[in-house]
């Protein structure tokens, strides 16, 4: 399995980075392994400091049951606005690792004046008065509860 932060290299203009990876290893296989030592500045949340930021994953798509990536297809528009990217400063996570963060996580993450996507090209930011549930249905829709089914 390997990250869709990989697979959009090339749109990235980062093509010459795409090329060196192999796809036929895993993502932390010997040879991609070396590539998490690259800076890749479009995944690099702004405001995140130190030498390591930009090798970490500034955005993360949040996953999960009824999140706009609950249907498996991406690019597929969920039935509601949903949160499709959020900006995590100072991720522990590698650019190259295929790992994002479920609602709980995000959470966490989406606070009062945090960014994210709500489209591919559309960021948007958190209302400083959100509260809780205002958040809950950025993730997982307006008509949705925590835990229904």
């Amino acid at each position: 399995m390997h990250s869709w932060r990989v697979l959009l290299l090339p749109y990235e203009e980062r093509g010459d980075l795409y090329r060196r990876y192999r796809l036929d290893e895993p993502w932390d296989g010997p040879h991609n392994r070396a590539l998490a030592r690259e800076s890749v500045r479009e995944y690099r949340c702004p405001i995140s400091e130190g030498p390591e930021a930009g090798r970490m994953a500034g955005y993360v798509a949040v996953l999960g049951p009824r999140t706009a990536w609950s249907s498996g297809v991406v690019g597929r528009v969920p039935p509601a606005p949903r949160v499709l990217l959020v900006e995590f400063p100072d991720s522990q996570i590698p650019w190259l690792e295929p790992r994002d963060v479920g609602v709980d996580e995000a959470r966490h993450i989406l606070r009062p004046g945090a960014l994210y996507l709500d489209t591919l090209f559309h960021p948007a930011e958190v209302p400083a008065e959100a509260m809780p549930e205002d958040i809950d249905k950025l993730l997982i829709g307006p008509d949705e509860k925590p835990g229904a089914k």
